[in-house]
């Protein structure tokens, strides 16, 4: 049988650890990438989460909406889960037998005794900007204000505070930070005035432009290295369905070599 392939080396810690619907946006219909194959594979059903309405869930959503999954023999029941918490708690109890969440949920998931792998990582950089509300004119304005994060030790609380220190504040000290679940959360709480920053990526830092936010400071920009976005299972699920699981992981090899050539078609999905 193939080995698994990767889409990146994950960092060492994550070795040493780890050991629905298609989006709303995406209603137009995606030709399949390339004609069936003469012999088609036996389909292998799975059930495959989506915790972000983002950028990073792009190769599950390009993979679904343009035929990758199907001519590659899956029939996946996709799903949107609101929150890599949520979703790491999914698989967890096998209610999807794979999902993207950050490497930070997988790790606090390992820590706690579960047996998770993660298979291959998505987004390997933080993709973040951190948004502030129009009344935040400096980095010291931010100072006893509140800032959203998903869940404390998940993905975006790292995030945050790894710009909270650049910009010289101390994310401890200085702000509240305001536990709110998920991302889309965050992004309620920003526009509903709750809070008076929080890091978003696009497409949604669009919308948070349009309407007064802006970036105060560029994480994206740095490129460092994180497993932003991973995908994970339980580590039994590698060996009970090996096919199945190296089928999702070329299906995501070959969605992100198809987003490149099809760029017109990828941004209708992101939509």
């Amino acid at each position: 049988m193939r080995k698994i392939v990767t889409l990146i080396a994950l960092s060492a810690i994550l070795v040493a650890a780890c050991g629905g619907a298609t989006p709303g946006g995406s209603s137009q219909s995606v030709a399949p990438t390339t004609a069936a194959s003469a012999t088609p594979l036996t389909p292998i059903a799975v059930k495959v989460a989506y915790t972000n309405l983002s950028g990073d869930s792009l190769p599950i959503w390009s993979a679904m909406d343009a035929g990758i999954f199907t001519k590659n023999g899956l029939t996946v029941d996709l799903q949107n889960i609101n929150g890599g918490a949520q979703g790491m708690a999914a698989v967890l109890s096998s209610g999807v037998e794979i999902a993207g969440v950050g490497g930070a949920e997988a790790l606090s998931a390992t820590a706690s005794g579960a047996k998770v792998t993660v298979t291959a990582v998505l987004t390997p950089v933080f993709p973040y900007f951190l948004m502030a509300a129009p009344d935040i004119k400096t980095p010291q304005d931010l100072k006893g204000k509140k800032i959203g994060i998903s869940n404390p030790g998940g993905s975006s609380d790292i995030a945050t505070r790894r710009a909270l220190k650049a910009l010289g504040l101390d994310p401890d000290k200085d702000v509240t930070l305001v536990p709110l679940s998920s991302h889309a959360q965050r992004t309620a709480a920003l526009f509903a005035g709750a809070i008076s920053a929080a890091v978003d990526d696009p497409p949604n830092t669009a919308e948070l432009v349009d309407r007064g936010f802006h970036s105060i400071y560029d994480l994206a920009g740095q490129k460092l290295a994180t497993a932003q976005t991973a995908v994970v299972v339980q580590s039994s699920f590698v060996t009970s369905k090996k096919e199945a699981m190296q089928r999702f992981i070329d299906s995501i090899v070959e969605a992100n070599a198809w987003m490149k050539k099809n760029k017109s078609q990828t941004v209708t999905i992101m939509k």
